[in-house]
């Protein structure tokens, strides 16, 4: 039975009912998505930080572990 024939036989209620339940995962679906992207940027944001210091950082470290002239 293809989709648009099952809808067919649903009644009314039915449909709504699907229909919020649909709703509700796009909901669920689209928190999630937010959740993620919040996540990612903090890790960039983070990888970014530890770039910047390593790179501050790098002259000292070079005159710590260099050999005295």
């Amino acid at each position: 039975m293809f989709l648009h024939e099952k809808l067919v036989c649903l009644s009314p209620s039915h449909r709504l009912k699907d229909l919020a339940a649909l709703e509700g995962k796009h909901f669920s679906f689209q928190t999630e998505l937010v959740v993620a992207r919040e996540t990612l940027e903090g890790s960039h944001l983070q990888s970014d930080l530890l770039k910047q210091e390593k790179h501050q950082l790098a002259p000292t470290l070079e005159k710590v572990w260099s050999p005295s002239s």
